[in-house]
């Protein structure tokens, strides 16, 4: 019974395609949060972003807390809000056919990830990822554009007045990859 009510739930959850990604009349954050803008191209992947933790010089993914966003980029960027103080990491990308597709392939990093810590009441940029796939891995290659990012904060998101603030991703070493696994993320 148990088994069968988790699979209803992982079916319905997958459903979703979108989630945590900023609605265009989001305001400023407060001091507690702040809001997150990530750079993500080709437009069918999709990233989740997840809360953890730093142990030993590695991330571990939260197993009490939901993805802080789980989305593809609107305009190129996803923008999510999290709470001050937590460590984030990109723990997934998932290559879909198109915009509305459900299912998709999904990468996890079972090397390094990309991990940020969220300061208090800031609009953060991390970087631009270009994520590429050959069927095996998926290639992540970061760059910045920080003005790029700007133009589309003040674009996507009017009231959002405060000032973009580049913060670099740290690389940590993640403990997502396991043998079920489905490809890398390098």
């Amino acid at each position: 019974m148990k088994l069968r009510m988790m699979l209803v739930a992982v079916l319905l959850l997958s459903g979703c395609t979108s989630a945590g990604q900023l609605k265009s009349n989001a305001g400023n954050p407060s001091e507690n949060e702040s809001v997150f803008v990530i750079g993500v191209t080709p437009e069918n992947y999709r990233i989740s972003v997840w809360p953890g933790g730093i142990k030993d010089g590695h991330f571990y993914k939260s197993s009490l807390r939901n993805a802080a966003l789980y989305s593809a980029a609107e305009g190129g960027y996803v923008v999510g809000r999290a709470k001050a103080g937590d460590v984030l990491g990109i723990t997934n990308a998932r290559i879909v056919s198109g915009e509305n597709s459900i299912l998709g392939l999904d990468y996890v990093p079972c090397g390094d990830t990309l991990v940020f810590k969220v300061p208090p009441g800031q609009v953060i940029y991390l970087g631009n990822i270009a994520f590429s796939s050959n069927g095996k891995t998926v290639n992540a290659l970061v760059s910045n554009d920080v003005n790029a990012a700007a133009h589309h904060m003040a674009d996507a998101f009017p009231s959002i007045t405060r000032t973009i603030v580049k913060t670099p991703f740290m690389h940590l070493p993640s403990t997502g990859c396991s043998s079920s696994t489905k490809g890398d993320i390098q």
